[in-house]
Order: C-alpha cells, then sequence, then structure tokens
C-alpha cells in the first residue's frame, strides 16, 4: 500500500501555553511537517501569541483559534500571558468553514472537553477517522483538593462518554493503560493502545553540567544537590519533598535543594533549609540545572508518564520517583529508586543512600543516562505517524468509512452507557450551566484582581537603605551576597549562604537576580530552542498576580472524601447516563424509521467505491485529490 499523505486536524486546548502537553505535540507537528504532511492546530487564545509561529510559519500548517474561548478561573494571569489557560465550549460556523476548507483527513483530539465533543460531532458527521492521546489524570486531581474529590466521578462519567467514540487512544505508560482498563473499562469502548514519551538527548545530557552555575546559586563543588522540577502543587507530592529535605538536614548531610518550578506551594519551599528556589527556567537553563545536580527527587502522585525524570535520567541523574507514576522509567537497582506511594520513609532512604554513596549516585548516573537514549524523542514522535495511518486504514477497511459501524463491533457491557450520540440534550444543558458559571467566576476575579492592583498601588513605596540589600526574611545578622553582572541570561531566585548551616539553624534566603551559566554565545545550549524542552516549565515574567493558595499537605486529600458527596456524585453521573442512554434510543428509533436518514452513504474522505444501503450494490464516486493511497474496503456492517 502507498504511503498516505495526511491532513491532521490537532485538536490542543492551550496550544500557546508551553506546558508538558503543548511540547509533545509541538514535537509530533514538526516531524509531520518534515514528513511532507498537513497540520491543522486547532486551538483557544491561551498563553503568548508569540509562540503561535515560535518554530517559523511553514505553507503544510496552519493554526486557527476558537473565537470565544473563556478564561479559566484561577489559572489565568491577566499580566502574563505565558500563564494565561483558557477553555473552549463550542466550534464556531466562521471557525467550522475554514476547517471545511482544509478538508482533515484524520482528527486527532488531545484534550477531552466540551471542544473535543464538537469535534467528535464534527468527524462523525463529515465521516472523518478519529482518535486521541491521552496526556493527563485530571479526574485524579481532585482527590488532592479540599471538597473536591466527589467532582472525579462526574469527569470520569464525562471522559468515558467521549473516549467511547475514537477509534484509538493511546495512552503514555502500560501503567496508565492497567489503571483505566481496571478502573474505568476503558478497553470495552474504545481501542487502548500505548505510545510513550521521548526526550531530546542532546538538549539534555550531562555534557551541559556547569559548576560555576552551582556557585552563583551559593553552592559549593563537593555538596550534592538534589533535584525537583515541575509545578508546586499538592499532588505533585510537594509534602513528601519538604519531608525528605528537612531529615536530611536533621542529620546534617552536606546536601542542597535546587526547586525548579512554582505554584500555591512556593512559600513552603521557600522555608525550607538549604533549599534554593529558582522559579520557572527556560529550556537553556532547565538542561543545566539538571546536569548541574546529583539526584532527582520527584514523588509526584499524578503523572501520566514523568516528562521531567525522563529529562533528568538523558541528563545524568540517578532518580527517585512514585512507583506507579514515573516508576516505568526506573530499573531498581541500577538507575534509581521506585518508592511506595505516599510513604516518606521510602522517598526520604532512597534519597539518603543516594546522597551518602558517591558510587551508587555515580553507577546510578551513567544507568540513567543509557537508558535514556533508548528513548530519543524522533524515533518515539515517528511512532505516532504510524499510529495515524492504522487508525485511517482500519477506518476505512474494516468499518467501511462509516463510524456507526465502528459503533457496532465497540457495542458490549460498558460500553456507550450514555447513548451513541455524543452531545445529547441534558449534555447541552450542563454545557450552558458551565459557561455561565465560568463567566460569573470571571467577572468576579476581574474585579478581585482590580482591587488588588488598585491596594497595591495605594501602599507607600518601600524605603531602600544602599548600605544593605539582604531580603526582609534574612537574618539580622547575615551578609547579603552581591553577585556580578555577566549573562544575559537571568533568573530570580532565593537561596542560603553557602556555609553550611546546623541542623537547626534557620535557612537564610537572599534575592539574586543574575546567573550566569555560561560565557555568552561559547555555549551551544544557549542556542538551543525552548520547544524542544519536554516539561511544563517556561520563562515567565514577574507580577504582582498570584495563584490562590491551596493547603500543601497531602492529608487534605482525606478532606474532600466525603462518602454523601461521593455517592451523590455517583448517583448523579449514573442518572445522567441513564437519561442520555434513553434520549439515544428514542432518536436512534426515530431515524430507523425515516428514510432520508438511510439514503446514500456517501462522503468526501471515503473509498472510491461506496455501497448503496437499501439497494446493496456499489456506486461510484470520486476520490478527492489530497488522498494519495489508494485501498481496498470491506463492505459495510450491518448496524
Amino acid at each position: 500500500m502507498a504511503t498516505q499523505q495526511h491532513r491532521v486536524l490537532l485538536y490542543i486546548t492551550c496550544y500557546n501555553v508551553l506546558d508538558g502537553v503543548s511540547l509533545t505535540l509541538r514535537k509530533l507537528e514538526q516531524e509531520l511537517l518534515a514528513a511532507g504532511h498537513y497540520v491543522c492546530v486547532l486551538t483557544t487564545v491561551s498563553g503568548d501569541p508569540a509562540n503561535t509561529h515560535m518554530n517559523g510559519e511553514h505553507p503544510n500548517r496552519q493554526v486557527l483559534f476558537l473565537e470565544d474561548s473563556i478564561p479559566i478561573p484561577f489559572l489565568t494571569d491577566p499580566n502574563n500571558p505565558t500563564l494565561s489557560y483558557e477553555l473552549g465550549f463550542h466550534i464556531t460556523p466562521s471557525v467550522q468553514k475554514k476547517m471545511d476548507e482544509y478538508e482533515p483527513t484524520l482528527i486527532h483530539i488531545s484534550v477531552p472537553d466540551c471542544t473535543a465533543l464538537h469535534l467528535v460531532n464534527y468527524a462523525r458527521r463529515k465521516e472523518i477517522p478519529l482518535m486521541g492521546t491521552y496526556h493527563s489524570n485530571i479526574p485524579e486531581y481532585m482527590d488532592h483538593y479540599p471538597g473536591l474529590s466527589w467532582l472525579k466521578h462526574i469527569l470520569w462519567g464525562f471522559f468515558r462518554h467521549q473516549y467511547n467514540f475514537y477509534q484509538a487512544l493511546y495512552v503514555p505508560t502500560p501503567y496508565i493503560k492497567n489503571f483505566l482498563m481496571e478502573s474505568q473499562k476503558m478497553d470495552r469502548i474504545t481501542d487502548l493502545q500505548v505510545w510513550g514519551r521521548g526526550v531530546d538527548v542532546e538538549n539534555f545530557s550531562p555534557s551541559h553540567r556547569n559548576m560555576q552555575f552551582r556557585r552563583e546559586l551559593g553552592i559549593s563543588d563537593n555538596e550534592v544537590v538534589i533535584c525537583w522540577c515541575g509545578r508546586l502543587v499538592p499532588e505533585k507530592g510537594v509534602d513528601i519533598f519538604c519531608d525528605t529535605v528537612r531529615r536530611l538536614n536533621d542529620e546534617g548531610l552536606n546536601f542542597r535543594a535546587l526547586v525548579v518550578g512554582a505554584g500555591p506551594c512556593e512559600e513552603e519551599i521557600k522555608a525550607l533549609p538549604r533549599t534554593v528556589f529558582c522559579g520557572w527556567m527556560s529550556a537553556a537553563e532547565l538542561a543545566v540545572a539538571y546536569a548541574s545536580s546529583d539526584v532527582f527527587l520527584f514523588p509526584s502522585s499524578v503523572e501520566t508518564f514523568g516528562n521531567v525524570t525522563l529529562e533528568a535520567m538523558a541528563s545524568g541523574l540517578p532518580v527517585v520517583v512514585e512507583s506507579h507514576c514515573s516508576g516505568h522509567l526506573v530499573h531498581e537497582g541500577e538507575n534509581g529508586f521506585a518508592c511506595v506511594a505516599g510513604s516518606k520513609d521510602s522517598f526520604f532512604e532512597a534519597t539518603r543512600q543516594l546522597v551518602v554513596d558517591k558510587s551508587m549516585r555515580q553507577a546510578y548516573a551513567q544507568r540513567s543516562r543509557e537508558l535514556s537514549l533508548t528513548m530519543e524523542k524522533k524515533s518515539v514522535v515517528q511512532q505516532m505517524l504510524s499510529n495515524y495511518a492504522q487508525v485511517t486504514n482500519n477506518f476505512y477497511t474494516e468499518y467501511g468509512g462509516r463510524h456507526r459501524n465502528r459503533d457496532s463491533a465497540f457495542r458490549q457491557p460498558h460500553s456507550f452507557v450514555a447513548g451513541n450520540h455524543p452531545r445529547p440534550i441534558l449534555l447541552r444543558l450542563v454545557e450552558v450551566l458551565f459557561i455561565v458559571l465560568f463567566r460569573v467566576i470571571w467577572n468576579m476575579t476581574e474585579v478581585f484582581f482590580m482591587m488588588q492592583r488598585t491596594i497595591i498601588s495605594m501602599r507607600p513605596a518601600p524605603v531602600h537603605h544602599h548600605h544593605h540589600h539582604a531580603s526582609r526574611n534574612s537574618s539580622p545578622t547575615g551578609a547579603s551576597a552581591t553577585l556580578p553582572r555577566k549573562s544575559p541570561i537571568k533568573k530570580r531566585a532565593s537561596f542560603e549562604p553557602t556555609k553550611m548551616a546546623s541542623p537547626s539553624a534557620p535557612s537564610t534566603i537572599v534575592e539574586m537576580q543574575d546567573v550566569d551559566i555560561g560565557a555568552t554565545g561559547s555555549d551551544p545550549l544557549l542556542r538551543e530552542t525552548e520547544d524542544d524542552c519536554e516539561t511544563n516549565t517556561t520563562t515567565s515574567s514577574s507580577s504582582d498576580w498570584q495563584q490562590p493558595q491551596m493547603p500543601a499537605h497531602s492529608s487534605i486529600a482525606s478532606i474532600g472524601d466525603w462518602k454523601i458527596s461521593n455517592f451523590l456524585s455517583i448517583s448523579f453521573i449514573r442518572s445522567a447516563e441513564f437519561l442520555c442512554l434513553m434520549e439515544s434510543h428514542a432518536r436512534n428509533s426515530c431515524t430507523c424509521q425515516n428514510g432520508l436518514f438511510r439514503g446514500l452513504a456517501k462522503r468526501k474522505n471515503s473509498i472510491d467505491k461506496i455501497e448503496d444501503e437499501e439497494e446493496g450494490r456499489f456506486v461510484s464516486e470520486r476520490r478527492p485529490r489530497r488522498m494519495v493511497a489508494q485501498s481496498q474496503t470491506a463492505p459495510l456492517l450491518v448496524v
């Protein structure tokens, strides 16, 4: 069979927010273009518009923006576009017209939100192959926020309903596949496959280790640096990281913690002894930070793959991670430790071994690098091209180019529990309620921001004393650190003095504005583009805006785990599924009795010959020019 030329419609909610999802899919986009395929990205106006064409424009690529997306409350910084997330709820006629003009041959959905359901409808109406990739355990996040654990049952119900219409869903690890099979019966509603993640082994490499970078942060050459990279939120295991750092400090070990990231738990991190807080970093800085560290500690319990863990391994670090998340990247006794979920003792003991045993640390570091070389990003991304071809071929050969036939193949227990119509009336009503709720909350949030700015502007200007530059958190007797201005790459960080602190001594925090990561113009890393970084860290400017503070302890998971609220949410989703199923049966009955719905099944993207359902004969149809491959097809299945 000849090679197919794909015209992919790729839906990403926040394309211009450079997080792990968007960066992973940008790599896929680049490989598609390099192979001569076409890509149309559908997204919201989230993030920095400058990132739209950060890799340059391409004649085979276009980006469509949803016209009426809504800012997500508490996840949008009005002063910083790089931290602004929006959510779309439908596709306007003007955007749909552009989609029609593009004539996609395959639709790839990366986030199962309301807009994605509209795309499901679009794919079924136009008879276009449809698949998705799984990037975030969003429903499981709810367990980590007080009073919200009940919401995960509703989210899982919504996700199951949507995934029911996908031909295939590609998940990042075998563990996630098994989790979805056992807890949500996802294998009964769609074809679950594994598509891993890759890493740029040139950008993330031990060769970028920079001792000057460490010294600029006040870290001595003989200290063991324990690195964290990621959002500082409860579900990432911040409490376990903090516990490990405190216990290592209590033992008087010669180490330093280096934290890259930001979030609601910042203050707890800044209060830790012997800790350097750097905030967000660019790809160039992050690669140096990884390679200049000695151990990677990341106890997150919600990762679907663990991109940052793979980046740390490529940078030559032994890793200490949670067994159910990034544990698939760990070869126990070779490159790190996969610890028991939620066990502070397990994480502490594993980290302590690596801190005190230099030979183990070096051996594990070398093995981490070796293992990462087997997951080079180019080969992993190219695997998705094969997946595209398989989904497209199956759509025409197994299902006759019709989604209804695919539905028949997946009619079994646990499938289509809410019917085989993507957007039933009840779901549309819930969608409207969400739109109203989001707009009300966002308007209230804007008022809060306005009041906050007004109060800040009314405050008297602080009095600066030229003879003393230490921050207000500094020790009264501590001298401030003055660092030279050397590099155009700068980072705001806080750290302790280089001098070893006693276990009982409080941490001294000094504000630092300039960090030199190498001589300007001579470091090849500085010429790397940021989109090669597979993490959710980006460069962000400072502002007066702050995210609402959330408790940073894992014990909050139990606060929202009320039996009554969970029972009510499960009852609600079951009732909603039943009502949607009844509506679906009614609509199907009307469709079967109306000959208008059983006419000739034809579409542009289909095969050269289409079977007339009423007469059982084949009729000719011109094949569109965009479909290069010529394929055979099986007769339509009986629905």
